[in-house]
């Protein structure tokens, strides 16, 4: 692969990961500005905030899951991590138009992984806090439909992100005798 080619390659990656964190961003922060763009209560959003970054706290058992990632398997993770940066889609589309492209050596990109997989799993955990809360303050203001819609976003948007972090850590981890420099 030539210099250019991959140049070219990392762009492209780099453009195909963005342009699913914007669309699933849109996706799931879309119902949750809409009811506070409708029920604005300053003291209230703020409360719900302050209490949802409380949940930097929370120990990690609190979050988890599953101990296999076969238990991961059955809440369709693999089918969910089609559709994610870095995602089966991402990578087909890749190798479709740079065949030899690589995005690092094995260790680099596990290293890079379960880091910036515990970064991702941190945000959308209090994201996860601040949705659940909103959807009860929603609730409480008798506005069930924006509820519903904060609740779905949430189990799409931060549940399920939650659960595919732990499920590529746990995937991961398995590689630890092929790759020792990288835990």
């Amino acid at each position: 692969m030539t210099e250019s080619d991959l140049r070219a390659a990392q762009r492209r990656h780099v453009f195909y990961n963005q342009a699913v964190n914007v669309t699933w961003a849109l996706l799931g922060f879309a119902p949750l500005c809409g009811f506070w763009l409708q029920a604005w209560h300053p003291g209230w959003f703020t409360l719900l905030a302050i209490v949802s970054a409380l949940g930097w706290w929370l120990p990690a058992s609190v979050w988890q899951w599953g101990q296999t990632p076969e238990a991961y398997h059955r809440l369709g993770l693999r089918t969910v991590k089609r559709f994610t940066q870095d995602g089966d889609l991402i990578h087909r589309a890749l190798r479709r138009k740079f065949p030899q492209y690589r995005p690092a050596d094995p260790a680099r990109l596990i290293r890079r992984t379960l880091t910036t997989g515990r970064v991702n799993e941190t945000f959308h955990q209090l994201c996860f806090l601040f949705f659940l809360l909103s959807s009860g303050y929603a609730l409480g203001r008798g506005s069930v439909g924006w509820a519903a819609w904060i609740t779905v976003a949430n189990v799409v948007f931060n549940l399920y992100p939650i659960f595919l972090q732990q499920y590529n850590r746990l995937r991961l981890h398995r590689l630890r005798a092929r790759y020792p420099a990288a835990f």
